[in-house]
């Protein structure tokens, strides 16, 4: 489940009971501050991964074309 969908749920939520408002935007933030430091995790290894991904793909297209070169000369 998403973000915005538990934002969006929450929001109807606050609509269909007005008297419960202020206990219902404290429920919002915790939610979303609480889903935000979960992901940040998660994005964070993500990008670490990406990042040895593309180390990766560029050492191996600089061994492929230095292959390409010592085939030409």
């Amino acid at each position: 489940m998403n973000r915005t969908h538990i934002e969006e749920g929450s929001e109807l939520r606050q609509k269909s009971i007005p008297h419960l408002e202020s206990s219902s935007s404290n429920e919002k933030w915790n939610t979303k501050e609480h889903i935000t430091s979960r992901n940040g995790d998660r994005h964070e290894k993500n990008e670490q991964q990406l990042n040895r991904t593309i180390k990766e793909s560029i050492r191996q297209s600089g061994l492929e074309n230095a292959r390409r070169r010592s085939l030409l000369h």
